[in-house]
C-alpha cells in the first residue's frame, strides 16, 4: 500500500467542484476508483423484454451500494500510479483478511506461487460508507453526471443462481504499473464452496496471466463474490461496477485514510443527516 499524506499529490487532485456529491473524473490524471457489486431480482411485469431489463439493470445500480442516476461511460480496468483505491489506498478498514472464499489449501498453494489473496468484502463496505445506500445516500454521484466506468452485467432468468465476482491485482511497484481489475458475472449450478472457489480460481488464473503479459510483478490480489437467488418469473442483474471519480469535498478529512476515524468526522456532512438539510 502507498504511503500517503493529506499533500500528497493525488489527494489534492481527486476533490469534486462540490462539496456534497462525487463526480465523475473526465479528462483527469488523477482520479479515485471504488468496489461495487450488486445483484437485482425483479418480478418480470412488463411484455417487453427491453422494459424489464432496464428495470433490473437500474435496480441492480442501487441493490447495496447506490450508483444511480449517472451516465455510465465504459473504460478498461486499469488503475494506474495516478489512481487511489477507496478503501484499499485511503478510507481502509482495519487490516485486510485474508479471502474467506478460498480454502486453506488454495491460499497455501498460491501463497507458495508468492500469491497473496486478501478479501475484498471490505472495499465494498467502504465504498457504501462512501456513496451510502438508496435509503440513506452519504457523499453520492452529482445526479446526471458522467462516470467512467469499467462494467461488466449479465442479465439473468430465473430460477437460477446469480453471481457478481471480482478480482484486484495490486503490483509490487505502484509507480510505475498499473493496478489491473478483472470482472466476471453469471450463474452457478449449485451454491457450493467447490462452485464459487472455482470462480475465483479463475478470476486469479485470469489476472497472474495479465500480468504476466505486462511483465508485472504482482504483490497481492484482492477477491470479493457475491450470489443471489433468481426466483421463477424473475429477471436478476448481475453487475460489478469500478467508477473513476472525484470526491465530494467534505469527504475528505483529516482521517481520510482509516474508514471508522473518516466516517466519524464525515458523517455530519452526510445527506441522509437530517443536520446537513437543517444547516443549508
Amino acid at each position: 500500500m502507498k504511503n500517503f499524506s493529506l499533500n500528497n499529490k493525488i489527494i489534492k487532485k481527486v476533490l469534486s467542484p462540490y462539496d456534497h456529491y462525487c463526480v465523475g473524473a473526465l479528462r483527469k490524471e488523477h482520479y479515485l476508483t471504488a468496489l461495487i457489486m450488486g445483484i437485482s431480482a425483479i418480478e418480470k411485469k412488463s411484455k417487453s423484454e427491453v422494459l424489464n431489463s432496464i428495470l433490473a439493470f437500474d435496480q441492480a445500480e442501487v441493490e447495496e451500494t447506490y450508483i444511480g442516476q449517472i451516465n455510465m461511460i465504459t473504460v478498461s480496468s486499469f488503475v494506474g500510479p495516478n489512481g487511489l483505491i477507496w478503501g484499499y489506498d485511503i478510507a481502509k478498514e482495519g487490516k485486510f483478511k485474508p479471502s474467506q472464499i478460498l480454502s486453506k489449501d488454495n491460499l497455501e498453494k498460491l501463497r507458495k506461487m508468492g500469491i497473496k489473496i486478501i478479501n475484498g468484502e471490505n472495499l465494498r463496505y467502504a465504498s457504501k460508507l462512501l456513496f451510502g445506500t438508496n435509503k440513506e445516500k452519504h457523499f453520492p454521484f452529482f445526479p446526471g453526471s458522467l462516470v467512467p466506468c469499467a462494467v461488466k452485467l449479465e442479465f439473468i432468468e430465473g430460477p437460477s443462481l446469480s453471481y457478481s465476482a471480482v478480482g484486484i491485482s495490486i503490483p509490487e511497484n505502484r509507480n510505475n504499473s498499473a493496478c489491473i481489475i478483472v470482472e466476471d458475472v453469471g450463474t452457478l449450478n449449485e451454491n457450493s464452496r467447490k462452485g464459487r472457489e472455482r470462480i475465483i480460481l479463475d478470476i486469479i488464473e485470469g489476472l497472474v496471466q495479465i500480468n504476466k503479459t505486462h511483465k508485472i510483478k504482482i504483490k497481492e490480489i484482492i477477491c470479493d463474490l457475491i450470489i443471489k437467488k433468481i426466483n421463477s418469473k424473475e429477471l436478476g442483474c448481475a453487475l460489478v461496477v469500478i467508477p473513476y471519480f472525484l470526491l465530494a469535498r467534505k469527504a475528505l478529512n483529516k482521517n481520510i485514510y482509516e474508514l471508522e476515524k473518516w466516517t466519524v468526522l464525515a458523517q455530519k456532512y452526510f445527506l441522509s443527516n437530517k443536520h446537513f438539510y437543517e444547516s443549508n
